[in-house]
C-alpha cells in the first residue's frame, strides 16, 4: 500500500510527464510534511530520467505556497479578535435571517440617512478573507446597528438572549483550533459593543495587506515572481509597524486595545518567521525574480539585503554573501 506522499509524488510525476515538460523550476504546494516528502519523490524520479530535467538538480523544486503561509500568519493574529468577529457575524445573521428583520434593519439604515448601496454580508467562518469583507461591509452600517439595540424592546436585543444550540462562537476560524462541537446552552455572542467595533476597524484597516498580498499571489494572468518577494516584505513590515507602535506606549499607558494588538503582532511575527523570517528559509528564486525586474535589477535586492540585515554585527559581509548567491544561481540557471 501506497503512503500518501508517494501516492501524490507519482501523480506529480505523472502529470509532468504527460503536459511534455522537459525541464522543471519549481512545483507549489502547501507546506506540509507529506507534500515536502511528495516533492522529494518527484526531484528524484526526475533526476533520474532522460525526458525530464530539474534546473540546478531540483534543489529548489519545491516552493510553499506563499498565499497558504499567509493564511497561518492572519489566523495566528486573528484568534485574539474572535469574540469580536463573532458578535458582529451573529448581528449580521439577525439580519438576514428573515424578510422582517431585513426590513426593520433597512428602516434604522433610512433612519440613520446611511448612504450606501450595499447591505451587510455574511461571512464562512473557516476563511478569513471572507470575514475580512464581513466586518469591512458592516461598520458602514454601524449607526443602524446601534440604533436596533437602543431600542430595549426590538427583536435585535431579544435576539441575543436566546440559547444557541449552534452557536456561532464554536465554528471557529479555520486553522485556529477551535470549532469541535456545539454548545446546548451559551447564549448569542452580541450585540456587538462599543470595544468590538473598535476591533473590527483596526481587523480591516490591518488586513488590507494581506489580503491585497493575497489577490496578488493568487493572480493567473500576469507573472507574480517579480514581485512576490517584495509582497513578502511589505508583510514583514506591516507586523513589525503594528508591534513598533505599541511598544513605544508606557506600559501603565496602555488600554485593553493596545495590549490586544501588541500580543496579535507578536504571534503573527513569530509564525511570520517561522516560515520567512531568515533568508535562508526563502526560496532564492524569489529573489532572482527581482533581479530579472528591470524595475530593480541586483542594486535593488543588494538594498533589500542592507536593510533586512542592517541590525546584524557582519552585515556587509552578509550581503556580499547573499548578493554572490543570487549571481551565481542566476549564472547556473
Amino acid at each position: 500500500m501506497l503512503h500518501k506522499w508517494e501516492s501524490i509524488g507519482k501523480l506529480l510525476e505523472n502529470y509532468l510527464i504527460d503536459w511534455g515538460h522537459e525541464k522543471i523550476l519549481t512545483i507549489t504546494e502547501d507546506n506540509t510534511a507529506t507534500n515536502t516528502k511528495a516533492i522529494d519523490y518527484v526531484r528524484k524520479q526526475i533526476n533520474g530520467r532522460k525526458d525530464l530535467n530539474s534546473v540546478l538538480g531540483g534543489v529548489h523544486m519545491h516552493m510553499r505556497c506563499s498565499a497558504h503561509i499567509i493564511n497561518l500568519i492572519v489566523i495566528e493574529g486573528l484568534k485574539r479578535l474572535e469574540s469580536s468577529i463573532v458578535a458582529i457575524r451573529n448581528a449580521v445573521k439577525f439580519v438576514r435571517s428573515s424578510p422582517s428583520r431585513l426590513s426593520y434593519f433597512k428602516m434604522c439604515v433610512e433612519t440613520e440617512k446611511i448612504n450606501c448601496k450595499g447591505l451587510v454580508v455574511m461571512d464562512v467562518p473557516t476563511r478569513w478573507n471572507s470575514t475580512y469583507f464581513m466586518p469591512d461591509a458592516t461598520l458602514k452600517f454601524r449607526k443602524a446597528f446601534d440604533r436596533m439595540g437602543d431600542d430595549s424592546d426590538s427583536s435585535y436585543l431579544m435576539y441575543f438572549k436566546e440559547e444557541d444550540g449552534e452557536e456561532e462562537r464554536n465554528e471557529g476560524i479555520e486553522g485556529s483550533g477551535k470549532g469541535k462541537g456545539k454548545s446546548k446552552t451559551n447564549k448569542r455572542v452580541g450585540p456587538p459593543s462599543d470595544e468590538d467595533w473598535k476591533k473590527a476597524v483596526t481587523f480591516v484597516m490591518f488586513l488590507k495587506t494581506f489580503y491585497d498580498v493575497t489577490l496578488k499571489f493568487s493572480a493567473s494572468l500576469h507573472p507574480t515572481s517579480h514581485s512576490t518577494f517584495h509582497d513578502l516584505l511589505a508583510i514583514d513590515g506591516e507586523i513589525r509597524e503594528l508591534y513598533r507602535y505599541d511598544v513605544t506606549i508606557p506600559i501603565e499607558e496602555r488600554t485593553a486595545m493596545d495590549t490586544l494588538l501588541n500580543d496579535m503582532a507578536a504571534s503573527m511575527k513569530k509564525k511570520y518567521d517561522k516560515y520567512w523570517g531568515e533568508l535562508h528559509k526563502v526560496n532564492p528564486f524569489l529573489m532572482t525574480g527581482v533581479v530579472i525586474d528591470p524595475q530593480f535589477e541586483l542594486h535593488n535586492l543588494k538594498h533589500i539585503f542592507d536593510e533586512i540585515l542592517e541590525n546584524d554585527p557582519t552585515c556587509d559581509r552578509l550581503v556580499a554573501q547573499k548578493t554572490n548567491e543570487v549571481k551565481q544561481l542566476l549564472f547556473n540557471m
